[in-house]
């Protein structure tokens, strides 16, 4: 028996509202992983500092030596320098000057590295809270590079809690931007003015000169937000006037300031973080305390606000490139996107609590885990879902209303866009809209043959398919009230699937977990943890507890050889430096590995490490006596140079570097030689005055004696 099309759309249109029309497909995300670095940073950076259309990563670890690590784009360590504690003296009494902020940009745009330092300087009689750019300049003729100060303004009010940069004045160079504990925002940049500088340095065990420049450092704005710490700074055109804002949260509020303060949206707690953008022509600012997020328009409007809780950061951006914005924000171990009326539009799980997140140009995310910082780039798969949906939406709402005419054509679309990403709730969906609007099955003899799909689809070991076909056959037959098909037909075969897809699982886990074994014996760790992932996901999936401990466990052992690897690439950059002579920097990278291969108990590393740290130690301080011997030798205090002569002498002796041996028994020769030069000059000095003296008394007596001669 056939029924009519009318009965057909009337039960077809039941089932979907139902049980299909609200589509419990995939769930797509539109970012997915890209690649990863295992390496610890309390601070990271993307630019193309060469200017090469690849994005290098600048990684800061804030310990006592402040470490800044430089990587490629395909996870390469390039070099390492660090900020170290400095020293400044207080009338005779010294103070320690220590590193706790550092921001990186490239500001003038000449491809070599700007460093701003916040530090703070305490001691008895001096506290001060200065701010340093450094450049890591490149020398043109040797191409070695030096870490260059160019100002320091010693005045800031308060710590530095941020810091951004943006061209404020149109002079083609960026400004910074800083955020005061004490409740100002700085704009500080300099005059233009190049004072120059003579910089000694050490290439190749020869001492040489070079002119650099320093900039007279000036506070170009700075604003008062009533006292009010301030915690987060951002800028951005967000009115489209051509010029960027300032947006600032502080412990009270939420500023924005444009050639003064523009608005304030005051909160009952502190903001933490602030975004801001002005994509597709509407301003949109986000903020957070950490528990509750703030939506506010170009006016300081709210929008609205949602309480979340564990909000660590937070940025605005069209990932998807459907022409809307997002909020994404980092809560704990997740991303989420937020649309701009609030609602939470998708989430990425990454597994490990994250503490920062990025916005690349090409709107790609980065974020950093406690030891690794990932890429996630845009997966196009959700925009193809995004838009499937969009004609399956079109074609269920006109099957609703009974237009079977027009709904054919989107439900179309959507089954050729669904097939292409396989997504199959979806396109069983479209199907079912297309097929009833063809009029050419009952709804009996389509879940015949739904059901002869999955006995299909069961038997490739297809049982996602399977049971999705199942799934809807069993919904038709309920439907028609064909029982036998409910409990015989669909429900054992649901049976047979559920058990058959357990085995495959544990199967497909098991062969993940040991491909990520064999990768982890073989050192390839990226993909050990790509295949680890998968297996574990699946063990949780079917709840097998002995699968995940083993994959637990290989974690901690992956994780222990990522760190020895770090540490390597980092010994072997010493090793390099130490090599070519650069031994400070040397000095940087060993450290580094030290305290990587003491955390994992490497212990013939640490011993190996060690001594190539005092060896490198010791070339330094034998550098260092020989420029001061060379210093003292030039500024003609001869019996000092000797004196840091043979200590250098002594150090390269130990070193057995007998061309540097040789250097400083030249500066002990010239030395002892001009000494004795200095003696004679003296002795011949001290004999004509004594000569002088004889011929001044000889000349006396002999004057005394011709007055008393008697005349005659």
């Amino acid at each position: 028996m056939r029924y009519s099309a009318f009965c057909k759309i009337s039960v077809v249109a039941a089932l979907l509202l139902a049980a299909g029309m609200t589509a419990t497909a995939k769930t797509y995300i539109p970012i997915k992983y890209k690649w990863d670095y295992s390496i610890p940073t309390d601070m990271f950076y993307f630019l193309d500092l060469e200017q090469d259309g690849q994005q290098d990563v600048y990684a800061v670890i804030m310990e006592q030596e402040n470490y800044i690590n430089a990587f490629n784009s395909t996870g390469e360590i390039q070099w390492s320098t660090s900020v170290s504690e400095m020293k400044r003296d207080s009338g005779c009494t010294p103070v320690g000057e220590t590193v706790y902020f550092i921001y990186v940009d490239d500001i003038n745009n000449n491809k070599d590295l700007d460093i701003f330092v916040a530090s703070k300087v305490r001691g008895e009689k001096i506290n001060l809270n200065p701010l340093a750019y450094f450049e890591r300049e490149t020398d043109p003729a040797s191409e070695t590079h030096k870490q260059v100060q160019r100002w320091k303004y010693d005045n800031f009010e308060g710590m530095v809690n941020d810091m951004t940069s943006a061209d404020i004045n149109f002079d083609g160079k960026k400004e910074i931007i800083a955020a005061s504990s004490l409740g100002f925002v700085y704009v500080i940049g300099d005059q233009g003015t190049r004072e120059p500088q003579t910089i000694t340095y050490l290439e190749n065990g020869v001492w040489k000169q070079r002119t650099t420049y320093v900039l007279n450092v000036q506070v170009m704005d700075k604003y008062n937000l009533d006292g009010n710490s301030v915690n987060s700074v951002a800028a951005s055109d967000i009115d489209l006037d051509g010029k960027p804002e300032i947006i600032a949260g502080t412990y009270r509020g939420i500023y924005l300031i444009d050639d003064g303060i523009k608005w304030k949206y005051p909160t009952q707690t502190g903001i933490k973080k602030v975004a801001a953008s002005n994509l597709y022509e509407t301003g949109l600012i986000a903020a957070t305390d950490g528990n509750i997020l703030y939506a506010l328009d170009a006016t300081g409007k709210l929008m609205w606000q949602k309480e979340l809780g564990n909000v660590a950061d937070l940025t605005i951006a069209d990932l998807d490139n459907d022409s809307t914005t997002e909020i994404i924000t980092v809560e704990e171990d997740k991303i989420r996107a937020y649309g701009t009326q609030g609602s939470l539009l998708w989430e990425y799980p990454q597994g490990d609590i994250i503490h920062k997140m990025l916005l690349l140009s090409d709107n790609e995310l980065a974020i950093n885990t406690k030891n690794k910082i990932f890429l996630l780039q845009t997966d196009e798969v959700y925009a193809k879902n995004l838009t499937a949906y969009k004609y399956l939406d079109m074609a269920k709402d006109y099957y609703r209303k009974e237009d079977c005419l027009s709904a054919r054509g989107p439900a179309e679309k959507a089954l050729e866009l669904l097939t292409q990403i396989n997504n199959t709730e979806g396109m069983l969906d479209a199907e079912i809209i297309k097929l009833q609007c063809q009029n050419d099955t009952t709804n009996k003899e389509l879940a015949d043959e739904y059901y002869a799909m999955a006995q299909k689809y069961f038997q490739d070991a297809d049982y996602e398919n399977a049971r999705a076909y199942n799934d809807k056959a069993m919904q038709i037959y309920s439907d028609v009230g064909y029982t036998y098909g409910v409990t015989w037909l669909c429900g054992k075969l649901l049976e047979q699937i559920d058990a058959a897809d357990y085995k495959l699982k544990v199967d497909q886990a098991d062969k993940l977990y040991a491909a990520a074994y064999w990768q982890y014996t073989t050192d390839n760790l990226h993909n050990a943890t790509i295949s680890l992932d998968k297996a574990k996901g699946i063990y949780q999936d079917i709840n097998y507890t002995q699968g995940i401990k083993n994959c637990d466990s290989l974690y901690k052992d992956i994780e222990t050889k990522e760190k020895k690897k770090t540490a390597d690439e980092l010994a072997d950059l010493g090793k390099r430096k130490y090599a070519e002579l650069e031994y400070s920097d040397a000095i940087n990278s060993i450290e580094q590995a030290l305290e990587i291969y003491r955390e994992i108990n490497a212990t013939n590393e640490i011993t190996d490490m060690t001594n190539l740290r005092n060896l490198s130690e010791r070339h330094v301080q034998a550098e260092q006596c020989y420029a001061t011997a060379e210093g003292n030798y030039n500024a003609g205090l001869y019996e000092n140079a000797t004196y840091y002569a043979n200590q250098s002498k002594n150090m390269y002796t130990d070193l057995e570097e007998y061309a540097k041996i040789a250097a400083s028994d030249q500066i002990i020769a010239d030395s002892q030689k001009k000494i004795r030069e200095k003696q004679m000059w003296d002795m011949a000095q001290t004999g004509g005055i004594i000569i002088a003296g004889i011929i001044v008394v000889i000349a006396a007596l002999f004057a005394i004696t011709h007055l008393r001669r008697p005349k005659t």
